[in-house]
């Protein structure tokens, strides 16, 4: 579940609060633990019932955390991380970027400066490939699609997101020893990235 939270306050990372958090959950250390014990205690007293929603990768924890609390009626932690992931704004500018990459740089491998070339305001590639590219990258790694643009932050932008794997794709990168320089490309990910550059 996604949630806004509004504080009604032009500055509310600057806000005072009357209670610290850590200072209370100190002094009801012992109230909460047995709470949360008692949730856990009661469905393993059950017999541990199926309950619905995806099972996580972590089997103990899923079974003494996860399953406990959607059975205790709560929500499912498990389809929250999911939500997140999906609503990752970086993965959403990231697959953006994959999407329009192909379109704008075709097949070959590419260095940062010859990406900066294609996205710079002055470029004359007025493809529609070039403007979606242009836009993405820049969502991306966070330059003002305005600006001149420099192969140094793109190229630093980029390695953040390096053989990150999604949605079958990832951008690699190999470097040449012999150019001294990176060289990047869009590939599926059931090839290495050494195959890649072959």
């Amino acid at each position: 579940m996604s949630i806004y939270l509004d504080a009604h306050d032009e500055r509310p990372d600057q806000r005072t609060f009357k209670r610290s958090i850590l200072e209370w959950t100190t002094a009801n250390r012992e109230v909460i633990v047995e709470k949360a014990l008692t949730i856990v205690k009661a469905y393993l007293d059950c017999g541990s019932p199926p309950t619905s929603g995806k099972a996580t990768r972590f089997a103990t924890w899923d079974r003494m955390v996860r399953r406990a609390i959607v059975w205790a009626g709560g929500a499912d932690i498990g389809a929250k991380f999911d939500r997140a992931h999906e609503l990752d704004p970086s993965l959403v500018q990231l697959r953006e970027v994959m999407r329009c990459w192909r379109l704008a740089l075709g097949d070959k491998a590419t260095t940062a400066g010859e990406i900066a070339s294609k996205i710079d305001p002055s470029s004359t590639d007025f493809s529609a490939g070039a403007a979606e590219f242009r836009k993405a990258l820049c969502a991306l790694i966070n330059i003002r699609p305005g600006a001149a643009a420099d192969g140094k932050p793109i190229g630093a932008g980029l390695m953040r997101f390096a053989n990150r794997p999604l949605d079958g794709m990832r951008i690699v990168n190999r470097y040449d020893t012999h150019l001294k320089q990176n060289f990047w490309r869009l590939e599926n990910v059931d090839r290495s990235p050494a195959d890649i550059f072959q």
